[in-house]
């Protein structure tokens, strides 16, 4: 009854049916798979996604194969980005930043992995898995629902405090990181420009970093919908700093 009334006050339908198409995406359920279930034709899903023919028991079936309730579904869909976290309190910072692990799944889930694709990359057991999971909706930063579906409570860029617990455990990573690095080596790929900028050239390089950044975000997440089987994970980092030329050029 509570589901029936969560879909019947639903003001706009094309919101549930876009959280339920998000979620479909991310957990890399194809149409192809749905029609399976359904016995029906993938011209008959495309129907139903597109909201022709959408009936409560049809869209019961789709959260069943998509394995979240529909009450949770239509919370999902209600809240949309409204309320989310843009930028995470000091608190709930030094929470994510206490474990680089728990950081890490943090961060797939917002790049819409699925909880247990995310067990599977990072290589936890379900226990592990779970005490994450359990710490991230603790310090508010996911809500944790039946079997292991998650929802999250921050945009999926948040603003991460400038010297904050975050950056210093990704400034400590990093430098960690870079410093084992083979620039030589044949699957590395960097560029490197020692430029004499105005101030008004580092804002738009700035700008410039971003756009960067965006694209590189795009190709993964083209990746992920198609599936590719031959990915590796690479870490990326943009960044410039003022140097003391005379020093380097003395090295």
């Amino acid at each position: 009854m509570r589901e029936l009334e969560a879909f019947e006050q639903m003001e706009d339908v094309e919101r549930l049916l876009a959280a339920l198409k998000r979620i479909l995406r991310q957990k890399g359920i194809r149409q192809t798979l749905i029609a399976e279930k359904l016995q029906v034709s993938e011209a008959t899903v495309r129907r139903y996604l597109s909201g022709k023919g959408m009936t409560l028991q049809i869209l019961g079936k789709l959260c069943q194969i998509a394995d979240i309730r529909i009450v949770d579904l239509a919370e999902m869909a209600h809240n949309g980005e409204q309320g989310l976290i843009h930028r995470l309190s000091h608190t709930q910072e030094i929470g994510v930043a206490e474990s680089v692990m728990c950081a890490f799944v943090f961060y797939l889930l917002r790049y819409g992995w699925t909880p247990e694709e995310v067990r599977v990359e990072c290589g936890l057991n379900e226990p592990q898995l779970v005490a994450h999971l359990v710490k991230l909706d603790r310090l508010g930063l996911i809500r944790l629902m039946p079997n292991n579906n998650v929802r999250i409570l921050t945009v999926k860029y948040p603003d991460w405090h400038q010297g904050g617990p975050v950056r210093r455990t990704f400034d400590r990573t990093a430098k960690k990181l870079f410093q084992t690095i083979d620039y030589n080596g044949p699957r590395s790929v960097w560029e490197l420009e020692t430029l004499k900028l105005s101030p008004a050239s580092v804002v738009q390089l700035d700008l410039l970093m971003k756009d960067f950044v965006a694209a590189v975000r795009a190709l993964a997440l083209d990746d992920r919908r198609q599936m590719r089987a031959q990915m590796e994970w690479h870490c990326i980092i943009t960044a410039a700093h003022p140097v003391n030329l005379q020093h380097m050029l003395d090295e």
